[in-house]
């Protein structure tokens, strides 16, 4: 049986998650009393956005990512402008094939009693999806001579940090008998929270282009370079390609529109 690695830190973690929540908040409603106001239009926007992208952990093994949230903005300087908000976050990563202890699982069935004793179980072609509520906090810097074009190029860098609350793995069972049959279930999903931290955080960076719509809203194709700062992994003891650590990288194409 493989062994899980004790808590790292969890409280220590929720506090940050949530201390950063408040600096993000407190961020966003500060005014720059000594901008000039000619200099800066439209201070505050509020608006929702979604994307799709590839996600992978720190070894072979993509899966398609997806986020939808909402966002707010505020235009601090002619140059910089901060964005920070809130989204449900789906990504992962390809895992290395495993084997299973099957000391519990032999005649634990009729069907396994059936087909005889289990002396081998693999799960091949092994993905993980991590579902996370995200908190992310952006620098937006932009050239200020283009502000009034009606394309404007950014340039984004930030970090964010995510509370994992569930991880599911998609595998093949590969059964061996010890008579020698085997069969092969494909497809099979799995809940395997334990085996991953409950929070991670990432430092991203990326380019951006403002599209003025006639109603004056902002419509924004973004393409975000997400990386992972901690090890998610969760198992300490079984196979060296299972207990290697396990960062997460994403590239993203976002789409973002501003309501109000």
């Amino acid at each position: 049986m493989m062994r899980k690695k004790p808590c790292k830190n969890g409280c220590n973690h929720k506090m940050r998650f949530f201390t950063g929540l408040f600096v993000l908040c407190a961020a966003l409603s500060f005014t720059d009393s000594r901008a000039q106001s000619a200099e800066i239009e439209g201070e505050l926007a509020i608006g929702a956005k979604v994307g799709i992208g590839f996600s992978q952990f720190s070894q072979p093994g993509n899966v398609v990512a997806a986020t939808a949230g909402g966002f707010v903005r505020r235009q601090f300087l002619p140059y910089l402008q901060a964005e920070g908000g809130l989204s449900f976050d789906l990504y992962g990563g390809g895992r290395a094939d495993m084997d299973r202890d099957l000391g519990l699982l032999s005649g634990q069935s009729s069907f396994y009693g059936a087909n005889g004793n289990i002396s081998r179980l693999q799960y091949l072609n092994r993905q993980v999806l991590l579902h996370a509520a995200k908190a992310h906090v952006s620098a937006r810097l932009e050239l200020p001579e283009l502000k009034d074009a009606p394309m404007v190029p950014k340039l984004i860098v930030g970090g964010s940090s995510s509370y994992i609350f569930r991880a599911v793995e998609n595998h093949d069972s590969y059964f061996v008998f010890t008579d020698n049959t085997s069969i092969i279930l494909s497809n099979q999903w799995e809940n395997v929270g334990g085996d991953y931290d409950s929070f991670d955080f990432a430092v991203h960076f990326g380019f951006a282009l403002d599209f003025k719509m006639p109603n004056g809203q902002i419509f924004s194709l973004e393409i975000i370079y997400e990386k992972g700062l901690k090890d998610i992994n969760n198992i300490m003891v079984g196979q060296p390609a299972n207990i290697t650590e396990l960062r997460v990288q994403r590239l993203g194409f976002n789409f973002a529109y501003t309501i109000f």
